[in-house]
């Protein structure tokens, strides 16, 4: 290895290859001046005796900092010895795995003394030694209940034969199942008086059902016998578990604090806490950041990219005692109703990615929180928290052709753009062809407005569609004619392609003089005219309408019609106007 190319960062250090019954130790030396690696190698078995020689053999050596690759636990023993006089790290062999055809032992350990030497050699994580007696204790108490789960598997088994109690009973390891098959495996003459005194009142089936499931039942002495050690060894169990916990919580009193802001965290335990902690110690700093621990728990997707292809993705088989724990925890997260942050989380990414993707994302979110509180020394309290329980209500954002033009303008949109863009969605509103003309908008103008007024109110009835007028012999077409009900008059609507024209109010004048001669009743109001245009100037219509006496309004049509109350107001204003004259006539003729 070209020693210019890395930066010797441990001038001596050694490198061990261990074996079940052989340790092979190299010690590298690097040469102060031209960093030159010279290497002392010897074997040592791997009895105690043989493994304290090595702790001296290194310490006469000067040798504070070792690496050692090991085949399974092997280095264990070795580095409970060497732990409390050196630097010992252990690495995994992947990342010093030699070269096929050139491999012997002292090779290997050579070449992990080198490796070590320019700091190049990632470690493996080995917690303290008080971590490591919690995660000792703490995943025997985990095979213990294996081995409990396996018991019950079996003594159930054993039950189906003649007993169906578990038919009836929602556990059929409880009081009043345990109590009932004590009673039966007793060997004692069957009482249906006592066994139904040995159900609780608890129970949400009935005596009677309960007693159905065990009328008639058999047990043969292999079963009988089977269960009775079965039981036996369940009841074992459960007292060493109990005593486990007991020396649980007893050797983890200095970490109390850590175990209770864990157990902050929803769905999490106090005693799921202790296992948690047990598995990644309570230093953080350990770890380089929230992802690398994540990545270390195994809740991380893995990167798997080849010529460009990505391969599969799935979360590594990492974690196999803390995984399963943060899964079961994330479970019972996302059922609490009390607190349902992770429940509002795992709705949402269970929508879109699957519930089991959600799980999993749901555990990391839990791990790294964890890790936030115990290198921050704060308790569980997201920064979304708030955001997430109680959302604030969004305005809802109407998109309109306006504000849409406003933007583009804003952002130094050029006007050609700007009349294609209008063009082309006043086309897709009011669907018409993209190569329209000026008679269908004005068509498809008309069947719009034509809805739009029938949803302003239930008072407004439709008469026509280009309603017929004649006078002096010639017919004329109004676009829109309406009735209103409440206002007891006629409506009419013209709708105009381009800019309003002051010749526009002669010629609705026209038409309402026309309906209020021709179409009117007595008990009827004067006509209203309303027309509409694509743009008005408001000084051409003022200079327009001010000689005339009939009510009428000009406005202008957008692809978003003016309100409905608005328009309904405008009508009412408008139609007040005469009826209020009508009214002082009368008085005056009176």
């Amino acid at each position: 290895m070209d020693t210019q190319q890395f930066e010797v960062i441990r001038p001596k250090c050694a490198g061990l290859d261990v074996h079940k019954k052989s340790v092979v130790a190299a010690v590298c030396t690097s040469d102060p001046v031209t960093l030159t690696a010279s290497y002392k190698t010897k074997v040592f078995n791997t009895t105690n005796s043989d493994i304290s020689a090595l702790r001296d053999w290194l310490l006469a050596q000067d040798c504070r900092d070792v690496c050692m690759e090991s085949t399974g636990k092997y280095w264990i023993p070795i580095f409970n010895i060497l732990e409390p006089h050196m630097h010992v790290i252990l690495t995994h062999p992947k990342y010093v795995k030699a070269i096929k055809g050139k491999k012997t032992d002292k090779r290997d350990a050579k070449w992990i003394a080198n490796l070590f030497r320019f700091d190049i050699v990632k470690a493996s994580f080995i917690p303290p030694a008080d971590i490591r007696a919690l995660r000792e204790l703490s995943r025997y108490r985990l095979k213990l209940s294996y081995m409990r789960t396996a018991e019950k598997n079996r003594y159930q088994n054993s039950m189906t034969s003649r007993i169906r109690i578990d038919c009836v009973l929602t556990d059929p390891f409880g009081l009043s199942a345990t109590r009932i098959m004590d009673y039966l495996l007793s060997g004692e003459p069957f009482d249906e008086e006592k066994c139904r005194s040995l159900i609780d009142r608890r129970v949400k089936a009935s005596k009677d059902e309960v007693m159905d499931t065990i009328h008639g039942y058999h047990i043969l002495e292999e079963q009988k016998f089977k269960m009775t050690h079965a039981k036996a060894h369940m009841d074992f169990i459960n007292k060493s578990i109990d005593e486990i916990e007991a020396e649980l919580f007893l050797r983890s009193r200095q970490y109390d604090v850590q175990v209770k802001r864990i157990a902050t965290v929803t769905g999490i335990t106090e005693l799921s806490a202790l296992f948690i902690l047990s598995e990644i110690g309570a230093d953080m700093s350990v770890f380089e950041s929230d992802r690398h621990l994540c990545s270390w728990v195994g809740l991380t997707p893995a990167n798997n990219e080849s010529a460009n292809k990505k391969k599969s993705t799935r979360c590594s088989k990492a974690g196999q005692y803390l995984k399963p724990l943060l899964i079961q925890c994330a479970l019972a997260a996302v059922k609490s109703k009390k607190e349902p942050y992770f429940a509002i989380k795992y709705q949402r990414l269970s929508k879109r990615r699957g519930k089991k993707k959600a799980i999993i994302a749901i555990a990391r979110m839990m791990l790294t929180s964890i890790y936030h509180m115990l290198s921050d020394n704060e308790d569980f309290h997201p920064d979304d928290y708030e955001a997430t329980i109680n959302p604030p209500k969004q305005k809802p954002v109407v998109l309109t052709l306006d504000n849409t033009l406003q933007f583009l303008r804003e952002q130094g949109a050029d006007p050609e753009t700007l009349k294609l863009i209008q063009q082309q969605c006043v086309a897709q509103f009011l669907d018409l062809p993209s190569n329209f003309k000026e008679l269908d908008l004005r068509k498809s103008l008309i069947r719009n407005m034509k809805d739009f007024i029938l949803e302003v109110g239930r008072d407004f009835t439709f008469i026509d569609e280009e309603f017929r007028v004649q006078v002096g012999g010639e017919d004329y077409k109004i676009d829109l004619l309406f009735f209103h009900r409440g206002l007891q008059c006629l409506v009419a609507f013209e709708l105009k392609v381009g800019k309003f024209k002051p010749e526009y109010i002669s010629k609705m004048d026209f038409y309402l003089e026309a309906l209020d001669r021709q179409k009117n009743k007595e008990n009827e109001n004067p006509s209203v005219g309303m027309i509409l245009c694509a743009s008005k100037d408001d000084e051409v219509v003022e200079y327009a309408m001010s000689r005339t006496l009939s009510p009428m309004m000009v406005a202008e049509y957008q692809l978003q019609l003016p309100d409905k109350n608005i328009l309904q107001k405008k009508l009412q204003e408008l139609i007040n106007i005469p009826l209020l004259e009508d009214d002082i006539s009368k008085q005056d003729e009176n």
